[in-house]
């Protein structure tokens, strides 16, 4: 019950960019009609997978949080939280500033189709260049989600994100249907997206400085209570401002290379995937791949939140059981070195504390094994409801495409979208389980694989549209099919690995119990 009241609200945490970029997609189809629809795959597609590529502070404050509110004071943790958001802060600055240079070179790349419409274009490099002023909120948007979910308080994002969706939702509808070039059309999705980001952010920095009656906490809560109110402070402007140090930088560079690496292989999969729909299919096509993945983004985040519970409670188990064998060493060292005692008081001393480290090694085991059968558990769950709801995608398509061709196409690919996302929660929980035990290298080799070749798969299906007899022998429901042979292996692969990992932590465990001391159990 502790995973299933964390897992659910968590469901917002992930929800904030892909309902907001659904929203846009549904406004824009209704309002604008296919074209502009059509040049949305390309946009959203640039803005959304590069703000992927800072998900290492996502991950990296959600575990340090994790662990060091077993340890550390709420001042502690409050400094850590602030040098976050700066490091967030200068991360999304730069990202948004190498995307206003560079993507309006990417955008016909990338659509890698020479006679698409002229209309697509400019469409698709407006929503662009707006949505990149958002960045630096997204990146602080991320970050404080993560510090929320590091100290497990899950409601105060998902209450934030969906304030922030209803604005965004006001936004579009005031202003996509206007006939004003930077205004209307996908430029006025991207201005009301961006001013919801910023809100949101705003919230937030509400939530964690304004002042309330109930941060008097009973002491017995201790460290539980500090979500409360564990900035504590206004933020100086001037200070927020400021470089991240240098200990804030060298907190998070174990999560750089593997995270980053994990979301430029994902990332790949679904440019490929773009790539080849606007190059290879039709616009009808590229507005229906818009929808299908808009639906997709949105629903997967109720699968991801499995991620996140499974982040949120393994770090402090290997965290208490590292403290454990640190302490054993400690101990044992201490022993050795006294050379006043005798050889049967040191042999007594010994089977004692070994008895005495039988529990600890023991309760750290049913611990974990118990915490990942749960979050399968829920994932199985979150699974059923999941594919409820992709059979229900056909009755959904009018609120976003009037056009009979686009809603056709959509419809072609519910089948695969069944499939995926009533097996979506178990992936989802083995890469947060793999994460929360910080089995980085693995992930970063993986997906690193992944990154070559998935997109050669991919890009296969273009080749054979062009050596074929008829473009039609490729359509979107192609595209899927190799997202779902992917999507496949990498279910497989994760869950041997969580397997893996897990009778390696209990073996080691296991002989800490028969040896009254040992290393750390992950190591």
């Amino acid at each position: 019950m502790r995973v299933v009241r964390f897992a659910i609200p968590a469901i917002g945490v992930y929800l904030c960019s892909p309902m907001l970029s659904m929203i846009d997609t549904a406004t824009v189809g209704l309002f604008c009609g296919t074209l502009q629809q059509a040049a949305l795959n390309p946009a959203v597609m640039i803005i959304d997978y590069s703000a992927r590529t800072m998900s290492f502070l996502y991950t990296g404050t959600t575990n340090m949080i994790a662990t060091s509110k077993q340890k550390k004071t709420a001042d502690e943790i409050k400094d850590s939280f602030i040098g976050s958001l700066r490091f967030a802060f200068l991360i999304g600055t730069g990202l948004g500033g190498l995307i206003l240079l560079t993507s309006k070179r990417m955008l016909v790349p990338l659509i890698g189709n020479d006679t698409i419409d002229t209309e697509v274009i400019r469409a698709a490099w407006k929503y662009v260049a707006i949505r990149a002023f958002g960045m630096p909120a997204a990146a602080m948007i991320g970050t404080s989600q993560a510090a929320c979910l590091g100290l497990q308080d899950n409601k105060t994002p998902f209450q934030i994100i969906i304030t922030a969706a209803v604005m965004n939702l006001v936004l579009d509808i005031a202003l996509v249907g206007r006939k004003i070039p930077w205004v209307g059309g996908t430029a006025g999705a991207a201005w009301a997206t961006t001013a919801s980001q910023y809100f949101a952010l705003g919230l937030f920095f509400y939530k964690f400085t304004s002042s309330t009656r109930r941060q008097q906490q009973p002491a017995a809560k201790g460290k539980q209570a500090i979500h409360k109110r564990f900035v504590g402070r206004k933020i100086e402007m001037e200070s927020f401002f400021a470089l991240p140090c240098k200990k804030t930088i060298q907190d998070f560079s174990p999560y750089i290379i593997p995270v980053t690496t994990t979301q430029i292989g994902r990332c790949s999969t679904y440019i490929a995937m773009g790539h080849v729909v606007s190059s290879t299919l039709d616009t009808a096509s590229m507005a229906a791949q818009q929808i299908i993945t808009s639906i997709f983004y949105t629903l997967i985040p109720i699968g991801d939140s499995c991620s996140l519970a499974a982040q949120s409670f393994l770090p402090s188990i290997i965290s208490a059981a590292s403290d454990s064998n640190t302490n054993t060493d400690t101990d044992t060292t201490a022993d050795t070195t006294n050379t006043t005692t005798t050889t049967q008081q040191q042999h007594n001393t010994s089977s004692a504390k070994s008895q005495s480290e039988k529990p600890v090694a023991n309760s750290t085991i049913i611990d974990m094994n118990q915490t990942i059968k749960n979050i399968y558990k829920v994932a199985g769950c979150l699974g059923i409801f999941l594919s409820l709801i992709a059979i229900s995608i056909p009755f959904a398509c009018p609120l976003l495409t009037s056009d009979t061709a686009v809603t056709s196409i959509v419809q072609s690919v519910v089948p695969i979208m069944f499939a995926l996302l009533s097996t979506h929660g178990f992936f989802c929980a083995s890469e947060g389980i793999l994460l929360g035990l910080r089995d980085l290298k693995f992930l970063g080799r993986i997906y690193g694989i992944f990154f070559v070749v998935v997109p050669i798969l991919m890009l296969r299906l273009k080749y054979i549209a062009k050596v074929g007899a008829t473009n039609n022998i490729i359509s979107l429901l192609s595209v899927w099919n190799v997202f779902l042979g992917y999507q496949t292996f990498r279910i497989l692969a994760f869950l041997s690995r969580v397997f893996i990992l897990r009778e390696r932590f209990s073996n080691k465990a296991s002989d800490k119990n028969g040896n009254g001391h040992g290393e750390s159990p992950m190591a």
